[in-house]
């Protein structure tokens, strides 16, 4: 079974990340939301899961970027060319 969100839901959980992105701006010298929003949105997984963890509070984040790879750092885990690798 593929995880996919409902219609509404990726609309939602970009806003809240993208406020989340604005807020700390200072932290993301060099990274632009729109490229971030496009990475995300290339992948119904990746944004169920990242939904997955802003709903047990985990607030996914953008932390680094790593040549043109967003690494999403939840916790203790990192979001890294489609997978999870615990830290």
């Amino acid at each position: 079974m593929k995880k996919q969100l409902l219609p509404i839901q990726p609309e939602v959980l970009l806003a809240t990340l993208k406020i989340r992105f604005q807020s700390r701006m200072r932290r993301y010298e060099g990274i632009e939301w729109v490229g971030v929003q496009a990475k995300l949105e290339k992948s119904a997984e990746k944004l169920w899961i990242l939904d997955e963890m802003e709903i047990t509070g985990g607030e996914p984040d953008v932390t680094a970027r790593a040549t043109s790879l967003f690494i999403i750092t939840v916790q203790n885990l990192i979001m890294l060319q489609g997978g999870f690798v615990a830290r």
